[in-house]
């Protein structure tokens, strides 16, 4: 069918076959699938026309696509409207099934996923099973996959960061379809597995590319996935472990969204006494100094801030006397960022909604501590994070509320 493209422009109007890229099978193929798409648009969703639940795998033979095809033509469809509509899907699921075959003889793997994940996205509007059972074999291929690339006049295994790109772009297909449905495509592996399938990826890893990929998905509103956000967040959050990068600019992102930010917040705010603790407090005090900049109050938050006001003061104390001591002080990354964090985040906060009595003991041990630290470690980036210190990684976010949180994320 690919091959006789071009001799079917009368059947679709308005389209130049002529002009599409249809030079060898990657061109067929590309020209295919946008005239399968061409049709799904131009065609008015039809509630009394069912694809059913068969599985692709059933479809891939010639005889069950004509079955599937004479099946539906045959159809008696009460007007010529519905006819007309009926015709369009067949000829659009035809189209997918002929992709597919083609994408077999496609000798590169990526190439051959890509083109397969197209294909699974455009079935999925045609016949919604069939779309997610290839969602799920394409996952499953991503394990298989033998990838390797020339270097040197010999062969040898493909950068991991393959692998966790066409994860990532399953991702973002699934997730526009049915985002639930992503999170128990990961649930599928056992942590061994997804190491293996993603190239180094632990599961908790997999959940923080999708926990990105929910939030850019959202375009900076996530009231409607609220709860999702949340469950896939404490899946992220790993007992004594320090925050991910992903979760730091997340709630920085997700000030300007209180709903979902507050949401996020407190299941951060429950798991403090299990994580890291200077970790947990430099992402809390950053979202707290946001939120609440230029409120007059810490409602609806008061009870949650006052209780960290406490953890935050206790933990100077105890770093400043470490400091007093005399002893070189050289604190890890994340106390690093703690300190930091006492000055520019929880300094104002404890002076416009604290004790005045705190707020003065918090000035001094963060101006003991600050000063304590050596020169070029007193601006710190998040673990993982390049191209400026934290607190210009943050305003950067901060001009730009809806810019995609894995784009301040390491490849």
């Amino acid at each position: 069918m690919i091959r006789e493209l071009r001799d079917q422009g009368g059947r679709f109007p308005g389209i130049w076959i002529r002009r599409w890229p249809c030079r060898g099978r990657g061109g067929r193929i590309r020209g295919a699938l946008l005239v399968g798409g061409i049709l799904l648009l131009s065609t008015p969703p039809d509630p009394q026309i069912a694809w059913g639940s068969r599985r692709l795998e059933k479809l891939d033979g010639p005889s069950e696509r004509a079955q599937a095809a004479s099946a539906v033509g045959g159809r008696q469809e009460p007007g010529r409207q519905e006819q007309e509509v009926a015709e369009k899907r067949r000829d659009a699921f035809l189209l997918v099934q002929e992709v597919l075959e083609e994408a077999k003889r496609i000798s590169d793997p990526a190439q051959r996923w890509r083109i397969r994940l197209q294909a699974a996205d455009l079935l999925w509007t045609l016949d919604e099973p069939a779309g997610r059972s290839l969602c799920e074999n394409l996952m499953d291929e991503i394990v298989r996959m033998d990838v390797k690339e020339e270097r040197g006049g010999g062969d040898r295994p493909a950068d991991v960061g393959l692998r966790r790109a066409l994860f990532r772009e399953l991702l973002q297909v699934v997730i526009r379809r049915d985002s639930r449905f992503a999170a128990r495509l990961i649930e599928r592996f056992k942590d061994e597995e997804a190491e293996r399938a993603t190239g180094g990826l632990t599961r908790a890893a997999l959940y923080q590319e999708m926990l990105a990929a929910l939030w850019d998905a959202s375009a900076g509103d996530a009231s409607r996935e609220v709860s999702l956000l949340t469950d896939v967040l404490g899946r992220v959050l790993s007992p004594g472990g320090e925050i991910p990068p992903v979760v730091s600019l997340l709630l920085t992102s997700a000030a300007s969204s209180p709903e979902a930010g507050d949401a996020l917040f407190r299941v951060v705010f429950s798991r403090l006494p299990m994580l890291s603790q200077d970790s947990a407090l430099a992402v809390l005090g950053g979202y707290l100094s946001r939120r609440f900049r230029t409120a007059d109050s810490l409602a609806p938050l008061e009870r949650e801030a006052q209780a960290i006001f406490a953890h935050v003061l206790a933990r100077a104390e105890m770093l400043w006397q470490q400091a007093r001591a005399g002893r070189a002080f050289r604190g890890s990354r994340e106390t690093r960022r703690f300190i930091v964090s006492l000055t520019h985040d929880y300094l104002p906060l404890f002076q416009k909604f604290g004790d005045p009595v705190q707020a003065a003991q918090l000035t001094v041990y963060a101006q003991t501590l600050l000063s304590a630290l050596p020169d070029e470690q007193r601006s710190v980036s998040p673990p993982g994070v390049t191209g400026g210190t934290l607190e210009e990684e943050l305003q950067a976010i901060e001009r730009e509320p809806r810019a995609r949180v894995r784009d301040h994320l390491p490849a």
